[in-house]
């Protein structure tokens, strides 16, 4: 789902009408979407306002990874004693303040892959097309599933044509 992609007060509508759908089809579908709602729209833990990210540039596992990655090779071994790790650590911790100024100052940024700035400002154009009233929220949800290859649209995609969330 696209849904995180959305204005987080247009989440809960638009679910609320994919739900709809759901309820026609049954099923799995309904019961996928049953749980996505208690989780992830009125759950007590998660809510749309935690996992929006409308306007954002999403961090992928490749961060995480990098910064992994890096601590291995600093580390040396795979059987890192407690205190080395601890050591090691607070050497990285000690960066950390630095990294901070650099990256405020513009001076430190992430490298980024052509096709992941491609992607980046396919989303934010579909996002500027959102907010000048050029897309409707259907438009908007079948444009990010297709930019992040989420696949073409399901067989439901003809109940959702004209309409409005």
């Amino acid at each position: 789902m696209s849904l995180p992609y959305l204005l987080v007060e247009q989440i809960e509508p638009a679910f609320n009408r994919l739900m709809e759908v759901a309820e026609g089809v049954g099923g799995p579908v309904l019961r996928v979407c049953e749980n996505i709602s208690r989780t992830w729209i009125h759950g007590s833990v998660w809510r749309p306002l935690n996992w929006c990210v409308f306007r954002e540039e999403v961090r992928t596992n490749n961060d995480l990874e990098g910064w992994h990655r890096r601590i291995n090779a600093r580390a040396c071994s795979a059987n890192l004693g407690l205190y080395n790790l601890a050591n090691l650590l607070r050497e990285e911790f000690e960066t950390v303040d630095l990294q901070i100024r650099l990256v405020s100052q513009h001076l430190l940024t992430k490298i980024r892959r052509k096709k992941y700035v491609a992607i980046h400002g396919r989303l934010h154009q579909a996002w500027d097309d959102y907010e000048e009233e050029k897309l409707t929220t259907t438009d908007l949800l079948r444009i990010i599933s297709h930019i992040n290859a989420l696949g073409p649209s399901t067989a439901v995609h003809h109940m959702l044509d004209d309409d409005e969330f």
